[in-house]
């Protein structure tokens, strides 16, 4: 072999080996690979906004956000409410204490002082899609008696 002494033909076979291995890797399974996060947040009416409500009851909201995708699944329990709620909400863009406009209504959901709902929706909007990863998303549910909503949390996505 002329040019290439024999002790580096080793060192030259792996870096050529390496630099193949690289190269065949498809860059689109690092860019499609999913990004999950995990929702949790908890409610009561010291958290309503504008007004806070005086009430027992209390939710939690469950589940994961792929940011891949903008898919949300997600559950809300909610336990000890002055009636069966009227209406449920996630809203954007606030933070805690801080009223904001429905972004996704909740409809069908069990009529009952007490109940879990379990959703899948779409966050639609880029806007939206990073108001949400920074926390700015809030759930409430709605009563007779409180019709500005009972009890509200804001939702923590964490990867």
């Amino acid at each position: 072999m002329t040019g290439i002494k024999s002790n580096k033909i080793p060192l030259l076979f792996i870096l050529i080996s390496f630099n193949l291995a690289i190269i065949s890797c498809k860059k689109d399974d690092v860019a499609t690979a999913d990004i999950i996060y995990t929702l949790t947040g908890n409610a009561n009416g010291g958290q309503e906004a504008p007004n806070r409500v005086t009430t027992t009851a209390s939710g939690t909201i469950t589940g994961t956000y792929n940011k891949n995708t903008s898919i949300l699944n997600y559950t809300i329990t909610w336990t000890g409410l002055s009636a069966a709620p009227v209406a449920m909400h996630l809203h954007s863009a606030a933070d805690p204490g801080i009223a904001a406009p429905i972004k996704i209504p909740i409809n069908n959901f069990t009529a009952a002082p007490s109940g879990t709902i379990t959703k899948t929706d779409t966050l639609k909007t880029d806007v939206d899609r990073a108001d949400f990863l920074l926390g700015k998303w809030y759930y409430n549910l709605h009563t007779p008696s409180n019709p500005g909503g009972e009890i509200r949390g804001q939702i923590y996505p964490t990867r």
